[in-house]
């Protein structure tokens, strides 16, 4: 199953990390895409496979979530996950989770979770100045930001009488990982001709791994680093400025023990949240430098992109990975204590 777990939850997801954000037509009804799926396992039982999916033209939120429990004679094994996928005007979050917990007493055995996610925003706002009548359908220079969050964690212990490889006999292994990655396109095609570039594109990757017994190999990161960004661009006020946002995450954990060795168990969870937030208008004038005022950036729903859509709390549910390595390590606890025994 965590074969199964891993090259479902994460290999997609690393796999559509590697495409660039496609130029598709441009709609001009906003539409929010959000699909989130969750699977988990242990090596004898395999756990529920949930996927959930939303596309609306207002916001879009899906929570996925599966466990599975195996426990009987000499082996406790569990897999846990949850992930959330939420996309709305000038916003992408992700939250998601992974946990595979065992125990066994000379007993093979493993427990798996993953989760994996995609969301799209397709968003238009016009840029108007209401108290600058010669200013409609002349030509400016539009500041703004775009502001990338993201954490990416993995962490696992394996532990027994005799753990590693003895005698050609393996024991307790783990491994996690957990990946996010992002697209950001925002174009005016009306300005296009200008000499000020019509589009920004923009790009950041989170990544945390750890192998077999390898403990914090460090955090890397591709594209724009985690932080908020300004850029310039070209605007016709009165046309339509157009956003195009992919993002993509994988989260990853097994656990394994095997081998004839005496109280055997291991533990490993993944975690990652991430967001993408338009953090604003800051600015606008003429191609002369003239400052424009009191202009407004709406959305066919009525949403003004002049403002800010970060959000002071951008991981929608924190507390559910705490509570599934709680969770994990309650099980290894009392697995470990019923399973002692003489060699």
């Amino acid at each position: 199953m965590s074969t199964q777990v891993r090259s479902q939850a994460v290999g997609r997801a690393l796999a559509l990390a590697g495409l660039a954000l496609p130029l598709a037509a441009l709609a001009q009804q906003p539409a929010y895409r959000a699909q989130m799926e969750a699977g988990s396992g242990t090596r004898n039982v395999s756990g529920p496979y949930d996927s959930n999916g939303l596309t609306n033209d207002t916001f879009a939120t899906v929570t996925s979530r599966s466990t599975v429990l195996e426990s009987g004679g000499s082996v406790v094994s569990m897999g846990n996950s949850t992930g959330i996928s939420r996309t709305g005007p000038g916003r992408i979050d992700f939250f998601g989770s992974s946990s595979g917990s065992t125990s066994a007493f000379r007993a093979p055995s493993g427990g798996s979770g993953g989760t994996s996610g995609y969301a799209a925003l397709n968003d238009n706002f016009t840029v108007l100045a209401p108290g600058c009548s010669a200013c409609t359908g002349a030509f400016g220079v539009m500041s703004f930001a775009i502001q990338f969050d993201g954490r990416a964690t993995a962490a696992g212990s394996a532990t027994g009488d005799l753990v590693g490889i003895v005698n050609g006999i393996a024991g307790g292994s783990w491994e996690g990982s957990s990946e996010w990655r992002s697209f950001v396109s925002v174009q005016a095609p009306a300005a296009q001709f200008l000499p000020t570039p019509w589009y920004a594109d923009a790009a950041s990757t989170g990544s945390y791994r750890d192998g077999t017994n390898v403990v914090n190999p460090g955090f890397s990161s591709t594209g724009l680093p985690v932080g908020t960004h300004t850029f310039e661009m070209a605007v016709q006020i009165g046309a339509s400025v157009f956003l195009q946002w992919q993002a993509y995450m994988g989260t990853s954990s097994t656990a394994n023990s095997s081998g004839n060795e005496a109280n055997l168990a291991a533990q490993a969870t993944s975690e990652l949240s991430s967001a993408i937030s338009w953090a604003g208008i800051t600015g606008l004038r003429l191609l002369d430098g003239t400052p424009v005022t009191g202009f407004t950036a709406l959305n066919p729903n009525g949403a003004d992109y002049v403002q800010s859509f970060v959000a002071a709390a951008p991981v929608p549910e924190p507390s559910s990975a705490a509570l599934a390595l709680a969770g994990a390590l309650t099980v290894l606890g009392l697995a470990r204590r019923r399973l002692v025994k003489p060699d």
